[in-house]
């Protein structure tokens, strides 16, 4: 037995789940994993050409496996240790947690997201946490993407070689490359009943899941096999349209389906972000998800809300468009297990959209403006309602504390602040677009 107390390089990632990159049909233990890793025993390819069973999980990861038992460091692994060092929780830590000793504490852990289990079964590989990555063909051109995520990029980036360069540095051919490849994931469509058996949970982003056909095919798959009625299906979708009644109904067909609809910010400022988007469709797409939720028990819907530089300041603008917007037995939410209406991740990059890199008058403004924000929604009689997953005290408090953390962080020697004005005029030019008109909060933060 690992004394996981002492161990501080063991995952269960390796043992439990696995990441089915889209370059290359690879398959890697999680999304934290450095595919950039130039060991190649640390790769596992699909085997398309065996119809019977293509992934052969048992004999993944063996390497890893076996330094991880023994305590040793893996360097892909190397993300989730600086977190770790840096006192925070990572999907190392968190996964450990949600290991336990009998079904009774497992029950109570139902409603996290990752691979969980018994304690007793955490070095037995058998594949039951599946992250996706279904592609990079998208129909948006999200300010905080870029080519590597988002096919719409392409039209910003071909033939202009400030764009390249900017992405790329002086290797252009990388975009070559890239260009060469498929935009969808289409391996997911090769995927067989002896792989997927024993899944329970899988997590599904893009590109854009639901305009790839080979994910609707392993969908489709999954009810097929009788499979889907075991499966949590986590699914991250940019509201920009509403799939087909044919899909929509394969849903209801499994045990949960989380639905994270991508919105950043409202109105004009949404329309900036996330280009292509028009708000008035998000708005309509978001409601027909939340008719689908309330019309099946087994289906939630929740906001994947992504910090950047821009939004920064207008975060309690977006709270108050979803208490508006949505129904109160939406916010309310179905299970005890349901999680934060709205998900709040502060951008790690682009770095010049990043609110941690921006010179500390900068970001001294900034908390000023945001903490003032905080207090406000604190006087909300919601604040007080333990069951309300947008405004209550504990999540309110979590969501404010994450953006205040980035802007607190340790200053950069080189502040990002003129690289920013820099980048964004580009991509204005580029564009036809004017930052300083969409967001005027932010144009009083620069030019005071």
């Amino acid at each position: 037995m690992i004394d996981l107390k002492k161990n501080k390089t063991f995952c269960p990632y390796p043992f439990k789940a696995a990441l089915l990159e889209h370059s290359n049909d690879t398959v890697v233990p999680c999304c934290r994993w450095n595919s950039n890793s130039p060991v190649p025993e640390f790769k596992n390819h699909l085997n398309t050409d065996n119809r019977d069973q293509v992934m052969d999980y048992k004999n993944y990861f063996d390497i890893v496996r076996e330094k991880m038992i023994k305590g040793e460091p893996v360097r892909e692994c190397a993300k989730c240790y600086q977190q770790e060092h840096d006192g925070l929780n990572s999907m190392r830590s968190t996964a450990l947690n949600d290991f336990v000793e009998d079904t009774k504490a497992l029950e109570r852990k139902q409603g996290n997201r990752g691979p969980k289990g018994l304690a007793q079964d955490i070095v037995i590989p058998k594949l039951e946490y599946l992250e996706i990555e279904s592609g990079r063909y998208c129909n948006l051109k999200c300010r905080s993407c870029g080519p590597g995520f988002s096919s719409s990029w392409d039209e910003d980036v071909k033939g202009n070689n400030e764009v390249l360069t900017n992405f790329y540095g002086p290797n252009h051919e990388i975009f070559d490359d890239l260009q060469s490849k498929t935009k969808t994931n289409d391996s997911l469509a090769f995927l067989t009943y002896k792989d997927s058996q024993h899944l329970n949970e899988i997590k599904v982003t893009g590109g854009e899941p639901f305009l790839t056909d080979s994910f609707l095919k392993f969908l489709e798959n999954l009810v097929e096999w009788n499979i889907a009625k075991n499966i949590v299906l986590e699914v991250f979708t940019n509201s920009s349209f509403f799939p087909k009644e044919k899909h929509t109904q394969m849903l209801t067909k499994f045990k949960q389906v989380d639905i994270n609809l991508s919105i950043d910010a409202v109105g004009e400022r949404n329309n900036f972000l996330r280009k292509k988007s028009k708000w008035q469709v998000v708005q309509n797409v978001a409601k027909r998800w939340e008719e689908l939720s309330i019309q099946n028990d087994n289906i939630s819907i929740g906001i994947s809300h992504t910090v950047t530089i821009f939004n920064s300041l207008y975060f309690d603008e977006f709270l108050n468009w979803c208490n508006t917007y949505f129904d109160k037995k939406t916010i309310i939410g179905k299970r005890d297990t349901d999680s934060d209406f709205v998900q709040v991740a502060v951008a790690y990059g682009p770095d010049y959209l990043s609110v941690r890199n921006f010179s500390r008058p900068i970001k001294e403004k900034l908390l000023q403006i945001v903490r003032k924000q905080w207090s406000e929604v604190k006087s909300f009689k919601e604040y007080y309602n333990n069951s309300n997953r947008l405004f209550s005290k504990s999540l309110v408090d979590q969501k404010f504390k994450r953006i205040i953390g980035a802007l607190d962080s340790t200053d950069l020697k080189n502040p990002i602040d003129s690289v920013f004005e820099e980048k964004t005029k580009m991509f204005d030019k580029i564009r036809k677009e004017d930052w300083r008109t969409t967001f005027p909060k932010l144009v009083e933060v620069f030019d005071e």
